[in-house]
């Protein structure tokens, strides 16, 4: 087999690697370019290159210019037109142009191997057809003059031009004495009865000649020879390479038809063994195929299912009316219907129907129907478990939740519990306050000296320390509320100054400073304010536990307790580019190790005596923090103090 080679055109180099390798193991040298103008300048460098593969959309010159630049370089080289575009204006405008073929991408090896080869094929065809024409307008023949007797008289320039150094021989000779002309000899003999010579063939100085006599009798005597040469090497050669390219082309197409034979019966027997009903109506409604197993799931001879799929059309209202109208020109894809069978029962199946595209004749419609009876069926009877399983959990969930608040307000109460005596300290001030001025406008009264403007002064005292521990013992019966779980938008900075307003001022009774830092513009979280303040007071409380430990430990050790920092940070701030919001709680206290920070959010996990503790708060502070969709983080070290961070979704703006 002759050298086969490309040229591939794209600028996709993933696709000239896959293409390249591919092409090269079945035979074919490959020249690629990612330019126009480069695959033009190659194309021009290598004068073996019969077929050039470019896509239309590539830089520099696309590919319909590249196409008439080849077109006319060389007008026998085969052009295929690749593009990732289904656009047939532009194919019908590139086969106008002299293209041979048209690729769409994405494609087969398999279908650009075919194009491929009749590319080839083609190429050959047309190279020797243009060397039949050549052949025939440059008709090589020349003339040799030669007596009765066959010795060569004479011979025009052509006929030397022929021989060559053949001719050397020829000239007063002759003819058939020569080298490779022993077959003239028949020119010469008597005919007898036999039919005259009219030509014969011979090989000389390496080329193939035929000689054939003419008459000349009325013109240079009756027994003078005058013998015509023509050249037919070239012909010879055309006549072996057709026959070659003949036998090649038969043997593929022999190939192709025992190929698609095979496919045929394959898609045969596949039609027949598929699960699924498939069949092929005319443009009257007429059943031209049905497989077996349509006609096992209906029971139905091919005439009955005629009948009854036309009975089908002939009810619109019916979902199979679109489905088999032969003359619909509608696709359906998924089409739940059911189908009547011939012992009264009904399937459930899933359908679609297409238009096959036409071929010469009327069209046809192709039904295909899935049986999906089993699949209804089980789906309706999940559909009714998954609405029982909802309820259950619906009705869990519920009871979880319940019990969730019920829990998060016990460890509330108990919280409010361990400050309850802190409060009660806190409330005997302003009940002070509240009784000396009362007994001050009674002995005021008493005395005569109690004028209105005195009088209204003290009453305002009294009214305004009422309302301040009205506000305190609203916000305490806030605290202890079960939350609804009604989540809005809540300021960081209301929480924080709630907890304080719980548990600030026996912190700083306890000789603790408390430092404050909270920006006022901190983007509000979407939560319960409660649930936050209560989060705040469970890591203030233990902050403040574990910095009087630091305090008590220094005081046994004889060290300088005054020296031991007491002091509680609460800071806030943003972070990931204002998408959380964090509150920060640092204190100074003991601290913990390793094994205690890795267990701390554990439940009924405590260091702290039993009466300082349940080993809860920290554990249920995380589940508030996580059903905020938030987190709680820990930073400690043993003796040096800890840094528990709320970590909390800033609320989007509206």
């Amino acid at each position: 087999m002759e050298p086969r080679e490309l040229l591939i055109i794209d600028d996709e180099e993933s696709l000239h690697k896959v293409l390249g390798e591919c092409l090269r193991a079945r035979g074919f040298t490959v020249y690629s370019a990612c330019d126009g103008r480069d695959g033009l300048e190659i194309f021009r460098q290598h004068d073996g290159i019969r077929v050039v593969l470019t896509d239309i959309r590539i830089p520099g010159l696309d590919g319909l210019e590249v196409l008439r630049a080849i077109k006319q370089h060389d007008p026998l080289a085969q052009v295929i037109l690749m593009t990732a575009f289904s656009d047939t204006k532009l194919a019908i405008q590139a086969l106008r142009l002299g293209a041979d073929d048209y690729l769409e991408k994405p494609f087969h090896l398999d279908v650009l191997n075919d194009i491929l080869e009749r590319s080839f094929d083609r190429q050959r065809l047309g190279s020797l057809s243009y060397r039949w024409q050549r052949f025939i307008e440059h008709l090589p023949l020349g003339l040799i003059w030669c007596s009765p007797e066959g010795v060569v008289e004479g011979l025009t320039p052509a006929a030397e031009d022929l021989l060559g150094d053949a001719q050397k021989q020829l000239a007063g000779n002759v003819i058939w004495e020569a080298s490779g002309l022993q077959a003239t000899h028949v020119f010469f003999g008597p005919s007898g009865n036999g039919a005259p010579i009219l030509s014969v063939e011979v090989e000389a100085n390496g080329r193939a000649f035929i000689l054939q006599p003419v008459d000349t009798a009325e013109r240079v005597g009756r027994n003078s020879r005058l013998l015509v040469i023509t050249d037919i090497t070239e012909e010879k050669a055309l006549h072996r390479e057709l026959s070659t390219l003949s036998r090649e082309l038969e043997s593929r197409v022999a190939e192709r038809t025992r190929s698609l034979t095979a496919e045929l019966d394959f898609s045969q027997r596949l039609l027949d063994t598929a699960s699924v009903l498939i069949v092929v109506l005319d443009q009257d409604g007429r059943v031209i195929r049905i497989n077996k197993f349509a006609e096992e799931l209906t029971r139905y001879t091919r005439e009955e299912a005629e009948r009854v799929f036309l009975g089908f059309i002939h009810h619109p209202e019916s979902p199979l009316s679109r489905i088999f109208d032969p003359r619909s020109i509608e696709e359906i894809t998924n089409l739940i219907a059911d189908l009547p069978l011939r012992d009264g029962t009904r399937r459930i199946l899933s359908w679609s129907a297409r238009n096959l595209p036409a071929r010469p004749g009327p069209g046809r419609r192709l039904v295909i129907g899935i049986d999906v009876t089993e699949q209804k069926q089980l789906e309706a009877r999940l559909k009714s478990y998954n609405l029982q399983l909802e309820g259950m959990i619906e009705a869990s969930s519920y009871e979880l939740r319940q019990t969730n608040a019920q829990l998060i307000h016990t460890a509330r109460l108990a919280s409010l519990g361990e400050v309850a005596a802190g409060i009660a300290h806190e409330m005997k001030q302003p009940l002070n306050v509240i009784s000396i001025t009362a007994d001050l406008i009674r002995l005021l009264h008493r005395n005569g000296t109690l004028s209105p403007d005195l009088l209204l002064s003290n009453l305002e005292k009294i009214r305004r320390t009422v309302d301040r521990m009205a506000i305190t013992i609203n916000h305490l019966r806030g605290f202890t509320r079960i939350d609804s779980a009604n989540f809005e938008p809540v300021r960081v900075a209301d929480a924080i100054d709630g907890a304080l307003s719980i548990l600030g001022e026996q912190i700083r009774l306890d000789a603790i400073d408390i430092l404050r830092e909270v920006p006022a513009d901190l983007p509000a979280i979407y939560g319960e304010l409660h649930q936050i303040e209560q989060v705040l007071v469970n890591l203030m409380q233990n902050a403040r536990h574990a910095i009087e430990e630091k305090a008590a430990e220094a005081e046994k050790s004889e060290e300088n307790a005054a020296a031991v920092p007491k002091r509680l940070m609460l800071r806030a701030g943003t972070r990931r580019s204002d998408r959380e919001v964090f509150i920060e709680i640092t204190d100074t206290g003991t601290g913990m190790d390793e094994e205690t920070r890795s267990r701390v959010f554990e439940p009924f996990y405590t260091t702290k005596q039993a009466d300082r503790g349940t080993g809860l708060g920290l554990s249920i502070s995380m589940n508030i923090v996580q059903s905020h969709g938030g987190t709680i983080e820990v930073e400690s070290a043993a003796g040096q103090g800890s840094t528990f961070r709320v970590v909390l979704p800033a609320e989007a703006p509206a």
